[in-house]
């Protein structure tokens, strides 16, 4: 095994974790919508109002962790692309700008979240 195909493999191993870290927050953001129905309902909602809202502000901290992750990485492949003469750098650079489009993105999230709202603002 080459020292690219080392380096590449601890990169694709910390996109694998980033991942399974994403895929938890779908399943929390999951059940803030479904205690959103609930309350919509007029049932017993899974979390009171400030429960919610520091679990949505935890997630979306975390969302915006996982995208850095993903941006540096990224950033890492294309340095390790550049330094053995591997792949297509195009590629790449797209990969980074998609990353940076996405801390863009996380990071707005997470300020509407700051400011206190909920997924579905109430009527």
């Amino acid at each position: 095994m080459t020292n690219y195909n080392l380096e590449e493999s601890e990169l694709l191993k910390w996109q694998l974790l980033l991942t399974f870290i994403f895929i938890g927050t779908l399943f929390v953001s999951l059940t803030i919508t479904y205690n959103e129905i609930l309350k919509m309902e007029d049932k017993d909602p899974l979390y009171n109002e400030d429960v919610e809202l520091a679990i949505l502000k935890i997630n979306r901290f975390i969302a915006l962790v996982i995208s850095l992750g993903f941006l540096l990485i990224n950033v890492r492949d294309k340095n390790l692309k550049e330094f053995y003469n591997q792949g297509n750098l195009k590629d790449a650079d797209k990969q980074i700008v998609a990353g940076i489009f996405t801390v863009i993105s996380t990071i707005i999230v997470l300020g509407t979240a700051a400011t206190g709202s909920t997924e579905n603002p109430e009527d």
